[in-house]
């Protein structure tokens, strides 16, 4: 798989399959070779917002130099995140 499935798509295989839309997040992540979290810290779950799933969505938009681009800025702003 050279992308990750949208997220409508992740939904209707969680649907179809009845199994939690986490395990196919997880899944579709895994078979991709980039880590997914289901649960922020302490087992506090993400909330599902536009800015979220814009995110998500659009990263299939992008060439692999801009999600190259992408991803160092996101760690950067983690690691600004634990360092405060």
């Amino acid at each position: 798989m050279a992308r990750p499935p949208r997220p409508a798509t992740i939904d209707a295989l969680a649907r179809g399959l009845d199994v939690p839309v986490s395990a196919v997040r997880a899944a579709a992540a895994e078979s991709t070779g980039l880590h997914y979290y289901d649960e922020g810290p302490a087992g506090q779950e993400h909330k599902a917002d536009q800015e979220r799933e814009l995110l998500i969505a659009s990263i299939d938009e992008l060439t692999p130099e801009d999600r190259h681009h992408v991803a160092a800025l996101v760690e950067s702003l983690r690691k600004r995140g634990r360092s405060t």
